[in-house]
């Protein structure tokens, strides 16, 4: 599911990125611990390539990684990341290579090692460097087909859910909706009504009072 593009400003820099490998039960502790092993792996050879073409690699240097954890689910195995985005002169500029160069890759190897799994993931974070800030947002599959999981849908859900409690996510979700125009504020209501229970209660009616100053 794609988002529109003001909820990915209203979750922030950390923004909402996560992959499910599915595979049988007798090889999820196996996966995990392997997927986690080329990650790294793949992830210094970009954190190297990012040093060796921009001069310094931030990630690098601050001893950051993306990968934040991982749980088993009935059917597979759900992986946790913070944004990719990448950074050099001291995390001030967005770097030539990134952290997706990496999750590709790891996924690419495992696909080899382990030809009977498949995955599916949802990524959506904002970036921002000297220049301003883009949104970045897309679906990965190993079939190259739209994710449908619910486990994946669930995570979007609670993480959109848990950042419309903060009034921060609320005051930039408010700036974006000044530029947005009527069909983009309706994908937002429907959205929420498609995440309807991760999304607090005054949501909708918090939307629809932002439209109308706006007009």
């Amino acid at each position: 599911m794609i988002l529109p593009e003001s909820l990915i400003w209203a979750i922030g820099a950390d923004g909402c990125c996560i992959v499910k490998i599915f595979c049988s039960e007798e090889i999820k502790e196996e996966v995990a611990d392997h997927f986690r092993e080329v990650f790294n792996e793949e992830y210094e050879k970009v954190m190297d390539l990012i040093e060796e073409d921009d001069g310094d690699c931030y990630e690098k240097d601050e001893e950051l990684n993306p990968f934040l954890g991982d749980k088993m689910t009935e059917d597979g195995i759900l992986f946790q990341f913070d944004a990719l985005a990448m950074y050099c002169a001291g995390g001030d500029i967005i770097a030539q290579h990134d952290a997706d160069e990496a999750l590709r890759a790891a996924l690419g190897r495992l696909m080899e090692e382990y030809p009977m799994i498949r995955y599916e993931g949802y990524i959506g974070y904002c970036w921002s460097d000297i220049h301003g800030g883009e949104v970045c947002q897309y679906e990965i599959s190993s079939e190259d087909v739209e994710s449908t999981d619910k486990d994946i849908r669930n995570y979007i859900g609670k993480t959109l859910g848990l950042a419309l409690l903060d009034d921060d996510a609320w005051d930039r979700l408010e700036e974006h909706l000044q530029y947005v125009d009527q069909d983009d504020s309706q994908r937002i209501l429907e959205t929420f009504q498609q995440l309807s229970d991760w999304i607090p209660d005054d949501a909708k009616e918090r939307i629809l009072q932002s439209q109308e100053e706006v007009q």
